[in-house]
């Protein structure tokens, strides 16, 4: 009997966006072993990249819910905690990226919001008066785009905050990293 993620199966392609991993030294994971982790789920052609949580891998699997469900409870059993994850496609990431509603933001000022679901309720009000001077944000589908001038450390419009107000899991990658992240994805027919 051939092995089920075989190379005779047709491949998918996916990005895994782990949330609030290795911040302040908090639920930590190192690239390392979490390119290992996802190859011992069978997972092919798994990179990392930066030790934000960031992993593109292959997999014949088509139903994402079931591919974070694997990686959450793989996660859950070898570090004993758990970390939020939303798992997209090439052309999810594309389609967000060309949807950029602040084109001339400062890509490093700049970010994208995945949501694991469109918001139904958006709180506009209590947003904007979070938001610090200059700040602006959109949302547009599972994504929200927010430009923060003056860094991403002084706005209030957290990733923890929305979460609550917004019932959604959601995780946060900034404009550069987005691109690479397609670049990484694109490569991998």
């Amino acid at each position: 009997m051939g092995n089920l993620y075989g190379l005779s199966h047709p491949m998918n392609t996916y990005i895994s966006l782990l949330r609030g991993i290795n911040v302040l030294g908090h639920k930590v994971i190192k690239m390392a072993d979490l390119k290992a982790l996802f190859e011992s789920l069978k997972f092919k052609n798994v990179r990392t990249y930066i030790a934000s949580g960031n992993v593109v891998f292959q997999s014949p699997e088509k139903d994402i819910a079931k591919l974070d469900a694997a990686i959450h409870a793989k996660i859950k059993k070898f570090y004993g905690f758990d970390v939020g994850l939303l798992t997209i496609t090439p052309n999810e990431l594309k389609a967000a990226i060309k949807k950029n509603p602040f084109p001339k933001a400062e890509p490093h000022r700049y970010c994208i919001t995945f949501l694991s679901a469109v918001p139904k309720n958006i709180p506009h009000d209590e947003i904007d008066v979070r938001k610090t001077k200059g700040e602006e944000y959109t949302f547009i589908g599972k994504a929200m785009y927010l430009h923060c001038p003056n860094g991403f450390g002084k706005t209030k419009v957290t990733n923890a905050f929305l979460e609550k107000k917004l019932n959604v899991t959601m995780t946060s990658r900034n404009w550069n990293t987005v691109t690479k992240l397609l670049e990484m994805g694109k490569t991998m027919k």
